[in-house]
């Protein structure tokens, strides 16, 4: 890639390289440390594989690797083969009934009836809270 379009490219991704978390192989939230971008990681790894730099090219296949383990695998579920938007985000009760997302604005948990999508009850995460790990049932 040439021109203008290479050099926003060689920006993109070098911008990107400074939120990459190698423990996780996943890109950081600009501002939020704790926090990874699934899809955005996988933005970076096309990004760094478009450059052909070979030595790119496996932090890329790890993004990618990381992405892929991520990946929802609920057969007939409407959210299967989807991927939630950070590790932190969304989980799934085993039985597939309820599912937990956050709400980071508001510090709450909703709950959610996967049957009819509706929201059953908020739990309160408390402050500071990025992600389910840290939601306490009541």
């Amino acid at each position: 890639m040439r021109g203008s379009q290479g050099a926003i490219l060689a920006s993109s991704v070098a911008w990107m390289d400074t939120f990459f978390d190698s423990a996780a192989n996943l890109i950081r939230y600009p501002g939020n440390t704790g926090r990874h971008a699934v899809r955005e990681s996988l933005w970076y790894a096309a990004g760094l594989l478009v450059q052909r730099r070979d030595a790119a090219a496996p932090r890329a296949l790890r993004a990618i690797d990381a992405v892929l383990s991520l990946q929802f695998d609920r057969p007939c579920a409407v959210w299967d083969g989807t991927w939630p938007r950070a590790p932190q985000e969304t989980l799934v009760r085993p039985d597939g009934a309820e599912a937990y997302v956050s709400c980071d604005a508001s510090r709450q948990i909703a709950v959610i009836d996967t049957k009819e999508w509706k929201v059953k009850k908020l739990i309160d995460a408390g402050p500071g809270a990025d992600g389910l790990a840290w939601a306490k049932g009541k």
